[in-house]
């Protein structure tokens, strides 16, 4: 259900609520809160001095908190969606209301995979990702968070690893027992 259609039908629950305790309400103030789904409105209904009632939406929460993906400038992403075709289109960049074409690595009917521009940030900037099919609609947009590149990246199969144990050599021999005594080994080295 779209965020719209929800948020309307809160509002006519809460006015559905309100009608209903404003006919039992003694009192010139009257303040109700609905819930409907995962949105939470708060309303206020007023008595004026004339009889007529004045309906006021307090506050909404809001249904869901998205936050954009964050994105490092310069790299390589593959982005999902549906009926992208055979023939490849383009993937734009917008930043700023600048767009920039990326470049193509892969064109698949479900996706798309591009290496995005280098660009150099002071900070994260909130940016957009359009799929372009080859007859100029827009297939998908993927808004962004774009985060510059790394100072420090670490590469965790160049880190050297401990080396094996040595394998057991055979125990030093200094004397040998022969028949009526012992036979000294002299070290080469």
């Amino acid at each position: 259900m779209s965020k719209n259609l929800t948020n309307s039908l809160a509002i006519a629950l809460v006015s559905t609520v309100i009608l209903a305790a404003h006919a039992n309400a003694q009192s010139g103030n009257l303040s109700v809160a609905s819930n409907c789904g995962s949105t939470v409105v708060h309303a206020q209904v007023t008595r004026s001095t004339a009889n007529s009632v004045i309906y006021k939406v307090v506050q909404q929460t809001p249904q869901y908190n998205l936050r954009r993906p964050e994105v490092v400038s310069g790299a390589r992403v593959t982005l999902f969606a549906n009926f992208l075709r055979q023939e490849p289109g383009v993937v734009l960049f917008n930043l700023n209301g600048t767009s920039t074409e990326c470049t193509l690595v892969e064109w698949k009917p479900n996706s798309v995979t591009i290496e995005l521009p280098r660009l150099g940030l002071v900070e994260p900037k909130n940016a957009e990702i359009q799929i372009v099919l080859p007859d100029g609609r827009i297939a998908k947009n993927f808004p962004v968070l774009y985060v510059s590149q790394p100072d420090i990246v670490v590469h965790e199969d160049t880190i050297p690893q401990p080396l094996p144990p040595a394998p057991a050599t055979a125990p030093a021999v200094y004397a040998s027992p022969v028949q009526g005594g012992l036979i000294l080994q002299a070290s080469s080295q």
